[in-house]
């Protein structure tokens, strides 16, 4: 006889469900990091450049270019109208002062030469003639004086006799009285004589002196067209190299014509074009470093231009001690001015289109140096390569600074 099985309960509904909750939270946690994974940004490191927040000194510089100009240039011009006969040395020759750079001709100079010449000849001739005919005027006056003074003299001498003589009635009243009207007579002739000779003194020295400026003048306009004359030979008038001469031979000039243009080549200064943005906080007197061909040395800002010229001002730079070596007229050379130093300031590499004392938005690095999130930091003062970070940063932080403008959209991304 058969005996019924009792049946066990059915447990698969129960496991089917778990199996399935299990397989709907694995697909679950699966999509959300696929959905994650698909939603991050990737970033290749080696495309980035990063830069640490450190504390140290901040030397502000601005870098710029220049070239070599001589510290003294002297421009030689024609003084007046002429033709290039010869020229005689080239742009680059070594010259003196009195060097002969060329040679102009211009007959009328020479003709102008003889006449100042003989006008001058001609002026002191009459001078001197006229310097003797007032000598003899002179002395006939004198002897006019001479005359009447030894007239008075004998009219006084009979005067005192006669007085003498009436005390002892041996002469008439009539006599004596002759004699003292002529005494007084000859008195005030000869005190006119004498007033005549020192009018005529006078008038001797003013007809001398009118003459002598003329002899003068003509004097200095001979000294002026000898000098023009001589000026034919151009000369250097300064030591040091021809730089250019913008004339040719048989060339016209006229007066003011530029010839020739000489520099000392052994004294160059440095300068400079400084970009307008950047020129505001230079200064004379401040450091800069000249450099060119692997060489360099140091000198000092003398002048800032006022104007700008194309965007650039000129910033003249002199050398302290020792020229640059190797430095010639027109060298192409780097300057880097230093404008000042901060002392322990938080600092890092200069952000790509980074402006001074502003805000900007850069992307920092989580600890682990995987993610770069977008922060607000506000920068200080600038350098060449260097900015000082005001706030928004901490020491040894890494920050990207290098053109993140790609990701303007993102907030943060992942570094691979």
């Amino acid at each position: 006889m058969d005996i019924p099985k009792k049946s066990r309960p059915k447990k698969w509904p129960v496991l089917r469900i778990a199996g399935l909750l299990i397989l709907a939270g694995s697909f679950t946690i699966a999509y959300a990091r696929f959905n994650s994974f698909s939603s991050t940004e990737f970033v290749a490191r080696d495309n980035l450049v990063i830069s640490e927040v450190v504390r140290a000194d901040l030397v502000r510089e601005v870098r710029a270019p220049g070239k070599l100009v001589p510290a003294e240039l002297r421009w030689v011009a024609a003084t007046s109208n002429a033709r290039v006969e010869h020229i005689i040395l080239d742009p680059g020759d070594a010259v003196t002062q009195d060097s002969v750079v060329m040679t102009l001709s211009n007959p009328d100079l020479a003709e102008a030469l003889d006449s100042a010449r003989l006008e001058l000849n001609v002026l002191e001739a009459e001078y001197k003639a006229l310097e003797q005919r007032l000598q003899n005027n002179r002395l006939n006056q004198e002897s006019v004086i001479a005359d009447v003074q030894s007239q008075y003299e004998l009219a006084d001498f009979r005067l005192n006799a006669n007085q003498e003589l009436s005390k002892d009635r041996a002469v008439s009243e009539i006599s004596l009285e002759e004699s003292v009207l002529q005494e007084k007579a000859l008195q005030v002739k000869y005190d006119i004589e004498q007033r005549k000779l020192t009018s005529l003194i006078s008038l001797h020295e003013a007809e001398l002196a009118a003459k002598r400026a003329r002899v003068d003048q003509s004097a200095r306009a001979l000294q002026l067209q000898q000098k023009l004359f001589d000026e034919l030979q151009v000369r250097a008038e300064f030591p040091g190299h021809l730089q250019d001469i913008p004339v040719e031979q048989g060339q016209q000039l006229v007066k003011g014509t530029i010839l020739a243009r000489v520099a000392d080549n052994d004294n160059l200064k440095t300068e400079l074009r400084v970009q307008e943005s950047q020129v505001k906080d230079i200064q004379p007197g401040q450091s800069v470093l000249i450099s060119a061909g692997g060489n360099n040395t140091r000198g000092t800002v003398r002048r800032v231009e006022p104007e700008v010229q194309e965007g650039v001002v000129i910033v003249e730079v002199f050398f302290d001690d020792e020229p640059l070596a190797g430095g010639r007229f027109d060298l192409r050379v780097d300057g880097v001015i230093q404008l000042e130093r901060l002392d322990k300031v938080l600092k890092i590499k200069r952000p790509v289109f980074s402006q001074e004392n502003a805000a900007l938005n850069l992307f920092v690095l989580d600890p682990g140096g995987d993610t770069a999130s977008r922060r607000l930091v506000r920068i200080g003062k600038t350098s060449t390569n260097e900015i000082e970070i005001v706030d928004g940063l901490a020491e040894g932080e890494q920050v990207i600074v290098s053109d993140t403008s790609q990701f303007n959209q993102l907030e943060q991304f992942t570094l691979r």
